[in-house]
């Protein structure tokens, strides 16, 4: 079975009905043009093509059939008697025209999308991707989500991609070529377009995956002219004839049309052919001279003035022309074949043949040039009063009115932030003449609100500045109002820049301008006060003043009634949940991220960027749980996404616990390509916090690998950008906390267990001093190192009394990772732990996941009552356990630890901990050894 894919108002007006769930589609003005979804209505009956059709329909088993020929050969007729064919075998296909408006990447891929949507039916309800199109997740990004949704399918899909010669735009083709080197086995795609395809198609030929329909296929044979003079008038026309229109129209399809117009009422069609030619230059004179003489002088001057649009309908065209019953004057071309075609089954829209309306473009500016501006004026009029923005500022340009262009554009803007569809406003604000943005200010100011939210921080701050600049050199009457905004705004781009001190000195500046006494705004909240509160919000919680933290939450709680959009309320949401992280509320916040998660991904789609905001924070918590294949499962296709959009703190979540599960299950390799991602982000978005902890995750894991002078070298860079972000932001401490945690397990590493405690008691003397902003698991992890560089200097009660005050904030959220990722040399530690505590202790079974995840088989519940975290009491104290046997067969086997480690999926350090406990109980004190007695047992064994 195949599908064929199909549009419906219902869907073109649920991918545009914006983000917030309580707003149904239906109600909103739909903005996608729904007759480009529909192949041209047929206004005669047409001429089959076996050739041709058998060709195509070997594309069904193919990736791409490439219908190219030039204009008038039929490409859109012989696709719209294929669709038919299909329909009639009961295959659903896809139909999508393209304009010269698509020379845009968003436009284009929310029209793709919107078809294969309309084809999959039920299937795209149930699939929230398909109505991601235009918001902020880039467009490269919702491509590769429709691609793997349309391969999840079972059946087959059949998509028909038409005037593709109409894009032009380099960046339209890249996501074209991305679309068919990943095209999924059961897509075909069929394209027609009047020139070559300019993207490669090498490896599809080499592969026997193109299939390609030529000008020479497309060619009228005599047979096909006969049969198409017959359908188009009196068949009375002699062999002869019929042959010597063949002849001078070279099998041309609409040389054939523009012949047989010709003709009616011709007392001597000899003479007309043999006037006949190819060449453009002579059917443009032939048109004007043979085919606009045969049209009513009042209908020619309709048709020249109508041809500035790209769709027709007949009000629009009674603005355009100030013609009564221009609907009579629509249906009445349709049915004399002047080259207009009806883009719906119910003909409310109409559209002229690509190369007639040209011809008529070109008599509009040769009779009657003074027309044309005011033309296009009154067509951008006559959008703007229906809603549809984006026709309404392109006929705007085209009348040289700017302003209006502008003008309408600043209308919408607002509306297009709060829907979520930023780049959608981004790509119109980029059509503009940049004189026509310098007398708008609130455009500038939606830009570079779009800016923000798109991650594009130096960007935004240039235009800002700009901006400031201009407001300075010509104030208009509100610059003050606007200087606020665009400091409020400059708060928002600090914050994004990870700028915690001076963005929150500026934040509180703001604050007491945009609210004065301390409450709500009389006219409510608007898009800047959300926006800054949100920021304020995450800069209180950076800077550790949470009681300032709440108090922004409590100011802004906005009722049900009063959420216009999803993003700005699952940004908030996030942050809110990352205040209840910071105050030890870990599953209340993860219980707040997965609700969101949840109707984020309904309304938004899986991909879309709130989505990914809220995954990515939500990973962090589920890695502390210990729960590796969930965190997998949030991050699965979603890290193009953050690259994307996230801000710096879901971004050093999601990667750094990505990073962290590598190195858990020693696939070291992978956690320092993800690293080096990690580096490459922050080097571009200038992060100075996420280079940092890239390098501190780095080096663990060159301590994972016994690098000692890698990890020295990493170090180095890393008290660099401690210096560097003291220089930045004073009063950050979590840079230096990250260098001296660093600095700490390279001295254990090196067994230098005196030095790292007098590092890190200063360390905590210091983060104990008022103003100090460190968070209790920045403290935990301190702590944490401090017990274990307590133990191995001798002094086990300390060791005992740092980690039970670890303990007792991971053990009631459930918190393992903070401690498993500090490997085996914690176990004595814990052991220590578990026999202080009661033998009916609360935490037995954290215990229990605890050793779990640091790979220790004993029952922790067990180990209460004997003392020992390894072993109980009626086992032989002497006998292997089996991952020691499993890890002694290995190393018979001659696999280095670092092999072992990836066999098992451990890291090397816990390898190098089963093999001294695998030592010691066999006697021996080295690798050979246990080895050589492994193998004898094994024979023996086997006897």
């Amino acid at each position: 079975m195949y599908y064929m894919i199909w549009i419906s108002a219902a869907w073109a007006e649920a991918c545009l009905g914006g983000l917030n769930p309580g707003i149904s589609g239906a109600s909103k003005p739909a903005m996608l043009i729904r007759t480009k979804f529909t192949p041209p209505r047929p206004t005669r009956p047409p001429v089959r093509r076996e050739k041709a059709l058998g060709l195509l329909s070997s594309g069904l088993s193919r990736a791409l059939t490439l219908v190219r020929a030039p204009a008038g050969f039929g490409k859109t007729s012989l696709l719209t008697a294929w669709r038919e064919q299909m329909l009639e075998r009961n295959i659903f296909v896809a139909w999508l025209t393209l304009d010269q408006d698509d020379n845009d990447e968003t436009r284009f891929i929310e029209y793709l999308t919107t078809a294969l949507a309309e084809a999959l039916g039920s299937r795209a309800d149930d699939t929230p991707e398909f109505a991601n199109a235009g918001r902020i997740v880039s467009v490269r990004v919702h491509l590769t989500s429709i691609i793997n949704a349309l391969d999840k399918i079972e059946r087959e899909v059949a998509l028909i991609v038409d005037d593709y010669e109409k894009i032009t735009d380099p960046k339209v083709h890249e996501l074209f070529a991305f679309l068919l080197r990943h095209i999924p086995s059961n897509l075909h795609i069929f394209v027609a377009t009047r020139s070559d395809l300019p993207i490669p198609l090498t490896s599809l030929r080499a592969s026997d995956q193109l299939v390609e329909v030529n000008i020479e296929t497309l060619r009228f044979g005599v047979a096909d002219t006969q049969a198409f003079l017959a359908g188009s008038m009196s068949p009375s026309l002699s062999a002869d004839e019929v042959r010597a229109i063949h002849d001078a129209t070279e099998g041309w399809v609409v040389g054939l049309q523009l012949a047989t117009l010709a003709m009616t009422g011709c007392p001597n069609v000899r003479d007309l052919i043999s006037g006949f030619s190819r060449h453009s230059r002579v059917v443009s004179d032939y048109l004007a001279e043979n085919v606009l003489t045969q049209i009513p002088g009042a209908t020619l001057e309709f048709m020249i003035r109508t041809s500035i649009l790209d769709r027709l309908n007949g009000s629009l065209c009674e603005a355009l022309t100030g013609v009564g019953d221009a609907a009579g004057k629509l249906e009445w071309l349709v049915r004399h074949n002047m080259f207009l075609q009806p883009l719906d089954e119910e003909w409310q829209w109409f559209c002229y043949h690509g190369l007639f309306a040209d011809f008529l473009r070109s008599q509009l500016r040769h009779r009657f040039p003074q027309e044309c501006e005011r033309l296009h004026l009154r067509a951008a009029q006559w959008f703007s009063e229906q809603g549809l923005w984006a026709e309404a500022v392109r006929h705007a340009m085209d009348a040289n009115r700017s302003d209006l262009a502008a003008e309408w554009l600043e209308r919408c803007a607002l509306g297009e932030l709060r829907s979520g569809r930023v780049r959608n406003l981004l790509s119109w604000i980029q059509k503009l003449p940049q004189e026509a943005l310098t007398q708008h200010f609130s455009i500038r100011i939606a830009q570079i609100w779009a800016l923000i939210l798109t991650v594009q921080p130096q960007q935004a701050r240039a235009l800002l500045d700009e901006v400031q600049t201009q407001l300075n050199e010509a104030p208009p009457p509100d610059a003050d109002e606007l200087r606020c905004t665009l400091r409020a705004q400059c708060v928002s781009i600090m914050s994004m820049g990870d700028r915690i001190g001076a963005a929150l000195e500026l934040g509180k500046k703001v604050w007491i301008e945009r609210f004065p006494r301390g409450v709500e705004p009389g006219r409510g909240f608007d898009w800047t006060d959300e926006a800054f509160l949100n920021a304020m919000l995450h800069l209180y919680r950076k800077s550790g003043d949470l009681d300032a933290a709440r108090r922004v939450e409590a100011f802004y709680r906005p009722r049900q009634e009063e959420v216009q959009n999803l993003l700005m309320m699952s940004y908030r949401t996030g942050l809110i949940a990352a205040l209840e992280i910071r105050e030890n509320q870990i599953r209340v916040a993860a219980r707040r991220l997965e609700a969101a998660l949840r109707l984020s991904e309904t309304h938004a789609g899986r991909r879309s960027a709130t989505a990914t905001f809220l995954a990515a924070l939500l990973a962090g918590v589920y890695y502390d749980w210990n729960l590796f294949e969930s965190v997998e499962g949030l991050l699965a296709n979603r890290c193009d996404v953050i690259d994307d959009v996230c801000f710096v703190e879901p971004t050093q979540t999601a990667y750094v616990s990505l990073a962290r599960i590598r190195m858990a299950t020693g696939q070291l390799d992978a956690a320092r390509a993800i690293l080096d991602h990690i580096e490459m982000l922050a080097e571009r978005r200038e992060w100075l916090g996420l280079a940092a902890a890239s390098m501190g995750e780095r080096i663990r894991l060159e301590l994972l690998e016994d690098q000692d002078s890698a990890a020295e070298r990493s170090l180095t860079r890393l008290e660099a950008m401690q210096l560097q972000m003291a220089h930045v932001d004073p009063d950050r401490v979590d840079v230096m906390l990250m260098s001296a945690s660093a600095r700490s397990r390279l001295l254990l590493h090196r067994h230098c267990f005196a030095e790292a405690e007098t590092l890190l008691n200063d360390v905590l003397a210091r983060i104990a001093e008022p103003g100090a902003a460190a968070t209790s698991y920045e403290i935990a992890e301190i702590r944490t190192l401090l017990a274990i560089a307590h133990h191995y200097s001798g002094n086990p009660i300390a060791a005992q009394q740092c980690l039970s005050q670890v303990l007792m904030l991971t053990a009631p959220e459930g918190l393992i990772r903070p401690l498993a990722d500090e490997g085996l040399r914690i176990v004595p530690i814990l052991q220590a732990c578990i026999r202080a505590d009661a033998e009916a202790s609360p935490r037995t079974a954290y215990y229990e996941r605890l050793f779990v995840a640091l790979d220790v088989e004993s029952s922790c519940a067990e180990s209460v009552t004997a003392g020992l975290g390894c072993l109980d009491d009626t086992q032989d104290p002497n006998s292997l356990s089996r991952r020691e046997s499993i890890i002694l067969e290995l190393l018979s086997r001659n696999l280095s630890n670092k092999q072992i480690a990836k066999e098992l999926f451990i890291t090397p350090e816990t390898v190098k901990w089963h093999l001294k406990n695998i030592y010691r109980k066999m006697g021996v004190s080295d690798r050979q050894s246990a080895s050589r007695l492994g193998l004898h047992a094994h024979h023996t064994d086997d006897r």
